[in-house]
């Protein structure tokens, strides 16, 4: 072997260290994020001003949502002057329209009152834990005297750190597969939700950090296995369907303590559980629709008009088609799946701007590379097959929960597609797959594959992620063409 070869062979293994990718990880992921949180316009990532409602009502002191008299939609009492900086500029701007600089103006000029304003959301049905660094933002910025606009962008970058802060332990601390999540945590998609008041940045991050401590915990229950569950657990307070894959969390099956992880997972399915009833029987709003008759598989009179999606009617209509239960969210997901990958690698707005499309190959690359590289490299210890098995079960779990909870949450009724699963809803899903691929993987270690350097493996996820510190920022500054803050 030369010199040359010994030292390409070195750094690509120590391309593949955990501290190394995490100091990629901050590198990349704090100016690229920095980018979106300063370029993106107000409200203009995925449902952000019901996002914002929420976290100005969490800085307000408010966990649960409320009604008010008269409005059917539940929702939180938040500040005025933040509420009219959340609607300030979407309208002119949506969804890939330049800011008129009188609207940024408009918004500039708002001022701090003590007015206080209902604001119906439907993030009143996240348990708000996942706000909290985005209240705190808001917070200091009105307590330090900045204006209510920047106070605003404040708080995105505090929601950004907050995911920059999981991030860098969850690739830390990850046993193994830390290139998948370090491909996960920098893709677009991910990014731009971090840096936004839209919590499901948070929530991929929690599940990256969850799994990574599970990895590095071992057969529990110890204080890390308390960990990964408690966080999935709070998770699931906010997005239920993940909640499904705690029950590979009892993995080794043959391993000492089965009886005890089984109880731990048992205790924490209470509090999403909990949280789940509380919501069904407190503010559980229907979502408004235009007029419209039910759809194919609606089991009454189809010549009825209703004027909201909400659970009791698709709940009826799988009562009624049991087997669709099954069908449903796989057929749905393989008619939308033309549009449902490029959602998941590089999507911005409200899940209708595309990134530039030179990016998805190389996207798409680094994520199936750090898949193999997770199941050639190994992992588990004392797993066996019936405890990938476990684990395989458990993420076909959470990937019907993600479907079926959009038919019945905002699907209209009867309807044979589900639309609304968002690419963004798959993110939190892929870092378990760390759980799984290395058991996967024995028949590709038997493969001349093996013998790669491990960093190899990481490369493109690495270079697509130092593309995106100039390539994300500037595609939005060029698509709004605003001066930022």
């Amino acid at each position: 072997m030369t010199r040359l070869s010994r030292a390409l062979s070195g750094f690509l293994r120590a391309l593949a260290e955990p501290r190394t990718l995490a100091a990629l990880f901050l590198l990349c992921v704090l100016p690229t994020g920095l980018g979106c949180a300063l370029f993106t316009p107000v409200g203009n990532t995925p449902d952000e001003p019901q996002h914002l409602a929420r976290t100005d009502g969490l800085r307000l002191g408010q966990v649960f949502g409320s009604t008010f008299p008269g409005q059917p939609q539940a929702g939180v009492v938040m500040n005025a002057s933040i509420f009219w900086v959340a609607v300030s500029e979407l309208d002119q701007t949506m969804p890939d329209k330049p800011l008129p600089p009188a609207a940024r103006q408009k918004a500039e000029a708002i001022t701090w009152t003590a007015e206080p304003i209902f604001c119906p959301t439907q993030m009143v049905h996240y348990l708000p834990s996942f706000y909290i660094p985005g209240a705190l933002g808001l917070l200091a910025g009105e307590t330090f005297g900045l204006t209510p606009l920047n106070t605003f962008f404040l708080g995105r970058i505090f929601m950004l750190l907050g995911f920059l802060l999981a991030g860098v332990a969850a690739i830390r601390l990850a046993a193994y597969g830390n290139p998948l999540i370090f491909a996960v945590l920098t893709l677009p998609t991910t990014i731009h939700l971090a840096a936004s008041y839209n919590q499901d940045g948070q929530v991929i991050a929690a599940c990256a950090l969850s799994a990574a401590l599970l990895t590095r915990a071992g057969p529990g229950p110890n204080r890390l296995w308390v960990a990964a569950a408690a966080l999935l657990s709070l998770v699931g307070c906010s997005k239920t369907p993940y909640v499904a894959m705690l029950p590979a969390f009892a993995a080794p099956l043959g391993a000492p303590g089965l009886k005890r992880r089984i109880l731990l997972v048992v205790l924490a399915l209470v509090p999403p559980a909990l949280w789940l009833v509380i919501l069904l029987h407190g503010h559980f709003s229907p979502w408004p629709r235009a007029p419209y008759h039910p759809g194919p598989l609606w089991p009454g009179d189809r010549s009825i008009l209703l004027t909201t999606s909400e659970p009791k009617f698709n709940i009826a209509v799988l009562k009624a088609h049991p087997a669709q239960i099954l069908l449903l969210p796989i057929t749905s997901f393989y008619t939308m799946w033309s549009t449902t990958w490029p959602d998941i690698l590089g999507m911005i707005n409200w899940g209708f701007v595309f990134i530039q499309r030179w990016e998805y190959p190389g996207l798409a690359t680094s994520v199936i590379a750090a898949a193999a590289g997770t199941a050639l490299a190994g992992g588990q210890t004392g797993w066996r097959a019936s405890d990938t098995a476990l684990a395989a079960l458990m993420l076909f779990g959470v990937f019907l929960g993600i479907e079926l909870s959009q038919y019945v949450t905002y699907c209209d009724a009867g309807v044979t597609v589900i639309e609304f699963a968002f690419g963004r809803y798959f993110l939190p899903l892929l870092p378990f797959f760390i759980l799984l691929l290395p058991g996967l993987g024995t028949p590709l270690r038997r493969l001349p594959l093996n013998r790669l350097p491990a960093g190899l493996f990481c490369l493109p996820a690495i270079g697509m992620a130092l593309v995106n510190i100039y390539a994300l920022p500037h595609f939005i500054l060029h698509l709004y063409q605003m001066p930022g803050p």
